[in-house]
């Protein structure tokens, strides 16, 4: 293994550190009790069929999951951390709704965001994410990253004896 391969294994190691990807969390079709998960594609990502030119043949996805607060990540504690939802669409419409309320949209041109979940969390903390996509009428529609991005208090991540 070279050099460059050594740091890449060192960077991802980091990176599930403060990164917990969610991507293949997201289920369509309603209640829970009959959803069902979707699947990625070969190339990892959540793909819909593309739009068109007219109206009735827009193509539409509405995803959902319900996330908690684990009590650790990597052995580390999350109490007290700070948590963003990260995604990246390719959809020519964009809602994102979190318990319930809309917080952001986008397009194909404003893709992706980092979304404040809370500050200083507590463990026994519930989130439920709502997706509506729209594909571009020129290609198919794709929800490519989704992740939960932590930011852990130093206090938290170092014990100091």
């Amino acid at each position: 293994m070279d050099f460059a391969q050594r740091l890449e294994k060192i960077i991802a190691n980091l990176y599930s550190f403060s990164q917990i990807d969610i991507l293949h969390q997201w289920s369509c079709g309603g209640d829970e009790s009959n959803s069902q998960l979707l699947p990625l594609n070969e190339k990892g990502i959540i793909a819909f069929d593309r739009g068109g030119t007219h109206p009735a043949r827009n193509r539409h996805i509405h995803i959902q999951q319900t996330w908690r607060i684990p009590e650790s990540v990597n052995g580390l504690s999350t109490k007290g951390a700070t948590l963003r939802l990260s995604l990246l669409w390719w959809a020519s419409l964009a809602e994102i709704y979190i318990n319930g309320n809309k917080i952001h949209t986008g397009d194909l041109f404003d893709q992706k965001c980092r979304l404040l979940l809370a500050e200083n969390v507590d463990l026994d903390r519930t989130f439920t994410f709502d997706l509506k996509l729209t594909a571009p009428k020129h290609d198919r529609g794709a929800l490519q990253k989704s992740e939960i991005l932590l930011n852990i208090p130093i206090n938290s991540a170092i014990q100091v004896n």
